[in-house]
């Protein structure tokens, strides 16, 4: 079948895009308009959390205190970490922000049964990533970290904070 033939072909009527088409510049700015949202959204949330940044170390802190004191090695380790972990914090709580404004960016170019696919999607993936998540904070971290510390009892750990928050992070996005 050739590609005019294909254009002739009756449509169902309920994969219509009843959207009207937009320019590539009226996308690119429509684009730009989600993205800074998300990223407005990012930043407000981390200045509201950035003085609760010490609870949030502690949440992270929390499974190796058990075995040894976080450490540092550079002076703005410290600093970082915290700066590191309100950002991710407020990563974490702006996902469902970002999925929506993902969606509504998305959404107008979608036949209508491609949009009925895509709501069960955008309904559960943010308990299922609170839920892995919280499955690798409260079940696999304090196992691990315990298996790992205690690996080779002849070695005393020295953790350095900034290592832990990066291994503490990257894991849990890829449990969430």
């Amino acid at each position: 079948m050739s590609a005019s033939e294909l254009d002739q072909e009756p449509r169902n009527p309920g994969d219509e895009i009843n959207d009207p088409k937009m320019p590539l510049m009226e996308h690119l700015g429509e684009l730009r308009k989600r993205v800074i949202i998300v990223v407005a959204a990012i930043a407000i949330l981390f200045i509201v959390g950035w003085p609760f940044s010490g609870e949030i170390m502690n949440v992270v802190e929390r499974p190796m205190l058990r075995f040894t004191k976080p450490t540092f090695d550079t002076l703005m380790a410290p600093f970082m970490s915290h700066m590191k972990a309100t950002f991710y914090a407020a990563l974490f709580l702006t996902f469902p922000l970002a999925l929506t404004q993902l969606w509504l960016f998305v959404k107008p170019a979608l036949y209508k049964r491609e949009k009925q696919l895509v709501w069960p999607f955008l309904v559960f993936s943010y308990p299922l990533f609170v839920g892995g998540g919280s499955f690798f904070y409260f079940v696999v971290f304090p196992v691990a970290v315990e298996y790992l510390i205690t690996f080779d009892p002849k070695l005393v750990p020295s953790l350095r904070i900034d290592d832990f928050l990066s291994f503490t992070v990257s894991m849990f996005f890829i449990f969430g």
